[in-house]
């Protein structure tokens, strides 16, 4: 009976060593599997050290995380929303982004929006103004232009340009459509980054009798020395005398009516110092497709712009400019360029339009 006994409490022991090492070993296991599924939790796509998100399309995470650097370029992950650093331009409230968004343009797209927040429009007095005259192809020699600096504009910093055209018959004014007050309210919010704004005049008269006919409804031939006078007088100025950031990611060129047709034939013939394209409610004046084709943008090897926002008010309206938007936006996707078509229900011709514009836009760029 004790040798049975003695062997009862053998198996005994035996049986409760065998589960004391099977919880142990359980335990290891489970350590281990929670390891793996964190390292899979921290990985991150590439984060560029570039300025702002123009000078590369958006990183794609394969894991849900969404991370941003101090640089201010965005890795977008499975989930839709963006962490922002205090330094990015682009917001979660402003260019959000998606798991799908691979490109500035994409991302502009999916934030569009014409419901515009109070906030967007109310008094904010932004930077501060000033009147240059720079050598000009106009008749005279010279030419003037507004330029708007911001805060603090000689702390030493480098600044992103954006230039502003005028529909026909204007001028150069300090808040054309409204675009300084909405850009100082972007900017208080953090949705949009500090920028100099150039108001500039089109009307570009090389002879007598063109400045004796005036800046009318029929003087149109008469913006078009404007496109090269832009690109070898009047940003070579700019870039000398002004804080501005070298580059054609620092660039953006956008207008109203005339002033948007302006910007795009600017930058068709000059794709490689513009970054960013604004049209606001422009007429088709020499865009066809075929124009886009033949023009330096339309060469092979010729720099894409990061975007292209094409907005078009309502075509049966006064002063309206028909399809004009409509017919742009097509002729740039049938050469394979990728625009964001912004069509503004219940506007016009006017500041109904430009609001959205503005806001849409000055949000999307550098």
């Amino acid at each position: 009976m004790r040798k049975v006994s003695k062997i009862s409490c053998l198996a005994t022991i035996a049986m409760l060593l065998f589960i004391l090492m099977s919880c142990s070993s359980q335990g290891e296991g489970s350590d281990s599997e929670f390891n793996i599924s964190s390292s899979s939790e921290e990985m991150q796509a590439p984060v560029s050290s570039s300025a702002g998100l123009s000078s590369s399309s958006l990183a794609v995470n394969s894991s849900s995380s969404v991370a941003v650097g101090s640089s201010s370029s965005v890795a977008v992950g499975s989930s839709s929303s963006v962490v922002a650093s205090s330094s990015s331009n682009v917001s979660s409230s402003s260019v959000a982004q998606s798991s799908s968004s691979t490109t500035r343009t994409d991302a502009v797209r999916e934030a569009l929006t014409n419901d515009i927040p109070t906030s967007a429009t109310r008094i904010n007095t932004y930077g501060t103004t000033q009147t240059i005259t720079y050598p000009s192809r106009r008749f005279g020699g010279t030419q003037t232009a507004v330029v708007v600096l911001p805060p603090n504009y000689n702390d030493g910093r480098l600044f992103p340009i954006m230039y502003f055209g005028h529909g026909i018959t204007g001028s150069a004014r300090a808040n054309d459509m409204n675009s300084r007050t909405i850009l100082g309210n972007l900017v208080a919010s953090g949705e949009a980054k500090d920028m100099i704004i150039v108001y500039t005049n089109q009307w570009t008269p090389v002879t007598q009798a063109e400045v004796d006919a005036g800046n009318t409804m029929n003087s149109s031939n008469a913006y078009t020395p404007f496109i090269n006078e832009w690109a070898e007088n009047l940003h070579p100025y700019m870039l000398e005398n002004f804080p501005v950031a070298p580059g054609r990611e620092n660039v953006a060129i956008t207008g109203f009516s005339m002033g948007g047709n302006m910007a795009i034939r600017i930058w068709m013939a000059h794709p490689d110092k513009i970054g960013f394209v604004g049209l606001g409610d422009p007429p088709a004046i020499v865009t066809s497709s075929t124009n886009i084709r033949n023009s330096a943008a339309g060469a092979v090897n010729a720099p894409r712009p990061w975007l292209i926002l094409v907005t078009g008010a309502e075509p049966e309206g006064a002063n309206s400019v028909g399809q004009g938007p409509q017919n742009i936006s097509n002729a740039l996707t049938q050469n394979g360029f990728d625009n964001v078509w912004h069509f503004v229900p219940g506007s016009g011709h006017n500041q109904t339009v430009m609001t959205p514009h503005l806001y849409n836009f000055l949000r999307g760029i550098f």
